[in-house]
């Protein structure tokens, strides 16, 4: 059985790109899934996946909730922590996607992919998310070990200095010529920490 994905919004019945008749409607179909995840093939079936079929052909078309109940369906195989749940912890909470992001040591854009069900955490951070949402002392420690993490490198920041006058350094970061107009708009838009 062929898997093709329908992004089309048309109207039930629909035409079948594989026989050319118009007999695609929604069904609901038994599914053995094997998905990659975490660098590992997970075979597993779902009982009733939710897809568009032509009636003529049998092809099988996904559809945004076949998505997302197989994304729900491999959570649930492995013990992960699906969207709805991250969602949910985070809103009883009163958490931001952002304050997750930083707890936990990973970019923003990886924790909206996760709340959006575009993407699936590892099983690790899955451990990870489970005791930070199910455990103050977790969610403490981590957000102060972040404060402090975010300090320190700050800190770093800031103590690194390059002696220009060594020839490695000339030669590592060649001195460069600034039209006066270039030097004047930068002294315009220099900001002055606050004392």
């Amino acid at each position: 059985m062929k898997i093709k994905l329908n992004l089309s919004d048309k109207p039930y019945p629909r035409r079948c790109a594989e026989c050319n008749e118009i007999a695609v409607q929604p069904a609901t179909v038994s599914y053995d899934a094997s998905i990659k995840h975490d660098g590992k093939v997970h075979d597993f079936s779902i009982d009733r996946l939710p897809v568009d079929q032509c009636g003529k052909c049998h092809e099988v078309y996904m559809t945004n909730e076949s998505s997302r109940k197989k994304s729900r369906a491999l959570c649930e195989h492995l013990g992960l922590v699906h969207a709805d749940d991250i969602r949910r912890k985070l809103s009883e909470l009163g958490l931001s996607q952002r304050c997750l992001a930083s707890h936990l040591r990973v970019a923003e854009e990886t924790v909206s992919r996760w709340v959006n069900g575009l993407s699936v955490p590892s099983k690790s951070l899955s451990v990870l998310m489970q005791l930070y949402f199910n455990l103050p002392e977790v969610r403490q420690a981590l957000s102060s070990d972040s404060a402090l993490q975010a300090e320190h490198t700050e800190m770093m920041r800031r103590s690194i200095t390059i002696d220009m006058s060594m020839p490695s350094a000339r030669s590592a970061f060649p001195l460069r010529e600034f039209p006066e107009a270039t030097l004047r708009r930068q002294r315009e838009f220099e900001l002055n920490p606050a004392v």
